[in-house]
């Protein structure tokens, strides 16, 4: 193995100088960083999609996952956040010859999150989700069947690093997840239709990663402003308007004149 080793040489005043411009541009970037996320929309997310391809007794099968997580909040101070999410997953195989099974999982519901600096770009928050759920399994292009419904409660916690400019990203190693269902219509396997709920504990088991941006919103404090422009305008048509008025009454006086002569 070939080891490659950088080194730059500076004299040491050089050096002392770039410590105090890095260690201020660094202060600068998390100060305006910070206080860029107050009073501002989030916008975050994440995604996922993966296939493989597998021979089981001669039987080639195609297996496809994928699912997509959105989220849009409003972030009311620096630390509390709140806002919705929604989410769409489908997992399915197609077997060499035979129809494509998925079975497809949606959830909507709200979110709120408290979020702390730990030093640096880095910070760490907590996410308390809870909202409604669902499933369905379809075989090729026959009607949906299997479908479920429910709900669903998360505690998260998640690390961050803030690149600047609203930029963010963030890691969730798992959490503490509450999860009902229960069959839309009855089954050889659920006659009575029996809700199912489910608790787990996934801290170190669930890894995820996203990005989120932050979009600023500035307060409209202008109505005073406004209404001054209005009246500037004003003024200044009035002042336009009086302007030709004096002409044409000199005018009138120069014609008077005339008259008497």
């Amino acid at each position: 193995m070939d080891y490659w080793i950088l080194r730059i040489y500076l004299s040491p005043n050089y050096k002392h100088n770039m410590k105090k411009i890095v260690f201020a541009l660094l202060a600068l970037t998390s100060f305006t960083a910070a206080k860029a996320q107050e009073n501002s929309i989030l916008l975050y997310g994440n995604a996922g999609f993966n296939t493989t391809n597998s021979t089981v007794d001669a039987v080639k099968t195609n297996d496809i996952t994928w699912h997509i997580t959105p989220g849009v909040g409003y972030q009311f101070t620096k630390h509390l956040t709140a806002g919705v999410e929604l989410s769409w997953a489908q997992g399915s195989n197609k077997p060499d010859g035979g129809d494509r099974i998925a079975t497809n999982t949606y959830s909507a519901g709200l979110f709120a999150r408290c979020s702390h600096n730990i030093g640096g770009h880095f910070f760490y928050y907590s996410q308390l989700g809870l909202g409604y759920q669902g499933s369905y399994t379809t075989v090729g292009s026959h009607p949906a069947s299997d479908k479920t419904n429910g709900f669903y409660a998360y505690l998260t916690p998640n690390l961050g690093y803030a690149f600047g400019k609203g930029f963010a990203a963030y890691a969730s190693i798992g959490g503490l997840n509450f999860t009902t269902s229960t069959p839309s219509d009855a089954t050889a396997a659920n006659p009575s239709k029996n809700t199912t709920s489910s608790f787990d504990f996934t801290f170190g088991n669930n890894f995820q990663f996203g990005v989120s941006k932050n979009f600023a919103c500035h307060k409209m404090h202008h109505h005073h402003d406004a209404n001054a422009e209005m009246r500037k305008v004003d003024n200044d048509a009035d002042e336009d308007g009086d302007k030709p008025m004096k002409k044409e009454k000199h005018h009138h006086h120069k014609d008077n004149d005339k008259d008497d002569e």
